[in-house]
């Protein structure tokens, strides 16, 4: 029974082994006619060859370039919150006197003695 087996694998494997050589063989037959023709071909033929370029690269990139990632709106929002101006005052803000400090000491005066303390 052993015996049995071992030859119809041996006998398909060899079937499927002249298979493949067959099919090689008739890629080969294929284009030996071409290959006789090489022979034929001068330098100067074979020099003037264009050469091959690689198209899938070249979509790739292309397709790379395609790709739109949406920003997220909280990037979008803090930006505009940052770039923003105050053009309003609250109504804390209009009852304390808008834009000045809160202790009533004045912008310019703080400037000015910045001035003059740097200038020292």
């Amino acid at each position: 029974m052993k015996e049995r087996r071992e030859d119809q694998r041996q006998k398909r494997e060899k079937a499927r082994i002249e298979m493949l050589y067959d099919e090689h063989m008739d890629q080969q037959r294929q284009f030996e006619d071409l290959k006789r023709g090489l022979a034929s071909v001068t330098m100067e033929e074979w020099n003037n060859l264009p050469e091959i370029e690689d198209k899938s690269l070249k979509r790739k990139r292309e397709k790379e370039r395609e790709i739109y990632t949406p920003v997220p709106d909280s990037v979008i929002e803090a930006k505009r919150m940052r770039d923003s101006t105050e053009i309003y005052l609250d109504p804390r803000q209009q009852v304390l006197g808008g834009f000045e400090t809160p202790s009533g000491i004045a912008s310019t005066s703080l400037s000015a003695a910045r001035e003059k303390v740097c200038s020292i």
